[in-house]
């Protein structure tokens, strides 16, 4: 939410909720909470494949007509044609990534009917809220939640693998320390021997 409130700042000239409705000019040489004045002009310069960053399907034709001076007003099907891929890519993450979560749970958590539930919310419902939500959320904050899910993703695999391959080795080493202290077939033991009957005589 936070990232959300300052990227939304760096475009100010919109008269909705939370917007100053400043001018073009004024919104283009005012800084932007610790960004200064190049940075807020560098941002609305920054496009992906023709749209804003900025923006979001949803922005109004009045905010999208201060980007004239950025490379022209963009066009709303050219937001949309980046926006929703990147939508859609960042719900697939969201759900690979529960699900590679949920795959590392014991029975026993699984069967837990909270963690059942909660299992459920991330699975699909999370996913979902992507896709609803979307087109609210300007290209900056999809791609920011594209890159953290992969990159999370990724992270998981690693660390999951490390993990696997280490309770691999403790196990290999337990199992060699166990045939390594056992006694070879046909020895004797080599532990306390049985009470013979003249030392059970004697203890008596």
């Amino acid at each position: 939410l936070g990232l959300f409130h300052v990227l939304r700042s760096f475009n100010r000239t919109g008269t909705g909720l939370g917007q100053l409705g400043m001018s073009v000019e004024a919104n283009a040489n005012t800084p932007n909470y610790l960004f200064s004045v190049a940075d807020v002009q560098s941002f609305l310069h920054a496009r992906l494949l023709g749209a804003p960053i900025s923006v979001a399907i949803t922005t109004p034709e009045s905010a999208l007509a201060s980007f004239a001076s950025y490379g022209g007003v963009p066009n709303v099907a050219v937001i949309a044609a980046v926006a929703i891929p990147l939508m859609v890519i960042a719900a697939l993450a969201t759900h690979f990534n529960a699900r590679a979560s949920i795959a590392r749970q014991s029975p026993a958590a699984a069967a837990n009917p909270q963690s059942a539930i909660m299992n459920k919310l991330i699975l699909w419902v999370f996913p979902l809220g992507v896709l609803v939500a979307g087109p609210i959320l300007m290209i900056a904050i999809l791609l920011y939640w594209v890159s953290n899910n992969l990159w999370t993703y990724a992270q998981q695999h690693l660390i999951f693998a490390r993990m696997d391959r280490e309770n691999a080795t403790e196990h290999g080493e337990a199992a060699e320390h166990r045939t390594a202290t056992a006694p070879r077939p046909g020895a004797r033991p080599t532990g306390r021997p049985k009470p013979t009957r003249h030392t059970r005589k004697r203890k008596k």
